[in-house]
């Protein structure tokens, strides 16, 4: 699907205990999925802000209701790991 998601190391164990615990249940038969609330889908997250990128932007053209032409180029900043 394209879908990148980034947890850290201890959500990412919690979120595979949740897992494991739903599996059990499901292969006891004593789950419904279709009824399970998104809150307790250990798959399923909240929309949150990500900072992709940036670029530079001059406010002038704005300030006249000028229209920018130009291609702005997104220059990303990667994360030291």
């Amino acid at each position: 699907s394209g879908l990148e998601f980034r947890w850290t190391k201890d959500k990412f164990i919690n979120r595979v205990y949740i897992m494991r615990e739903l599996f059990e249940k499901y292969s006891a038969g004593d789950l419904d999925l279709a009824a399970l609330p998104q809150d307790h889908d250990p798959f399923w997250d909240p929309n949150e802000p990500v900072n992709i990128g940036y670029c530079t932007v001059f406010f002038k053209p704005l300030a006249y209701c000028m229209p920018i032409d130009d291609d702005q180029q997104i220059y990303v900043q990667t994360e030291s790991q």
